[in-house]
């Protein structure tokens, strides 16, 4: 009764993985993290563009005003004002101490 048949379909995945399986298995990994890197940047540029200069408060638009040489964004709702990053700093060194007088 030791008769040779052709492998069934689940004999045939029992079988240890070739090189081809593993290549194949990899470049789909590979494909799936692209995918998932592509929507995680167009979700981000989607979420950018919904709040991209608007009040954090009330989310209306703001509008960008100079003070001295500084683009301050304000808020035509609420007058909120809004620095980006440095320039607070950049208002308390020519201010001298306008944070002090905040702050202390």
């Amino acid at each position: 009764m030791d008769e040779k048949r052709p492998l069934g379909q689940h004999e045939v995945a029992a079988k240890a993985p070739t090189k081809e399986d593993e290549f194949f298995r990899k470049e789909e990994a590979a494909a799936r993290e692209r995918a998932e890197a592509d929507r995680k940047e167009r979700e981000r540029a989607e979420q950018k563009e919904l709040h991209y200069m608007r009040c954090p408060k009330c989310g209306a638009e703001l509008v960008e005003e100079a003070h001295e040489s500084i683009m301050i964004d304000k808020c035509p709702e609420c007058q909120g004002l809004w620095l980006d990053h440095g320039e607070l700093e950049k208002i308390n060194t020519r201010e001298k101490g306008f944070l002090s007088r905040w702050f202390s």
